[in-house]
């Protein structure tokens, strides 16, 4: 299983909030398929799927929302992979260290 943690920062503009939603759905429907949102709350996102097709799509959705723009409205946000937990890590800390030098 495959899976991605998102939790917006809360202290955004409620203009806002619709607005990410809508990018951060859209992302996980891309050319490599479809993974579902399955959190309830409006802040937090997870995306979870089995198999080679929802890890292209979860990928693929990460690498095009990874942009500074999206990031600074992010507070915490992980990859989860069940078949190869040494894979597992914290997105933020990915992108801080190999986008940002960080």
């Amino acid at each position: 299983m495959y899976r991605t943690f998102i939790k917006i920062k809360k202290d955004i503009a409620p203009e806002q909030l619709p607005i990410l939603t809508k990018t951060i759905i859209d992302n996980f429907n891309n050319r490599a398929g479809r993974v579902e949102n399955l959190s309830t709350n409006p802040y937090e996102f997870v995306f979870e799927g089995e198999g080679e097709p929802a890890f292209e799509c979860i990928q693929l959705a990460i690498a095009e929302l990874t942009e500074p723009e999206f990031m600074t409205f992010v507070k915490a946000w992980d990859w989860i992979d069940d078949e190869d937990p040494d894979d597992c890590c914290s997105v933020i800390n990915s992108y801080n260290k190999h986008c940002t030098g960080r």
